[in-house]
């Protein structure tokens, strides 16, 4: 029994390695750290594309009031 302990000990492959186990916690955080950039980048884009909607439904809005009025007009004469 203490011949098998001996030898995990001397594995690459053994999980309870300090060397493996703070090489599972570097990779998590790495990834962790990954995902949130990912996500802020999406968040970012995101963003940036409703304030571009935003933006040009203001536009359409405040073109569209000089030329509402005179629509609006000559479809209730037309309509009389």
């Amino acid at each position: 029994m203490g011949v098998r302990g001996d030898v995990l000990r001397h594995k690459k492959w053994n999980v309870w390695n300090p060397d493996n186990l703070d090489q599972v916690k570097r990779d998590k955080a790495k990834a962790k750290e990954e995902a949130e950039e990912e996500q802020r980048q999406k968040d970012a884009t995101e963003t940036e594309h409703r304030y571009l909607l935003l933006k040009k439904r203001a536009a359409e809005r405040k073109a569209g009031l000089g030329a509402a009025p005179s629509t609006t007009t000559s479809a209730a004469s037309s309509s009389s």
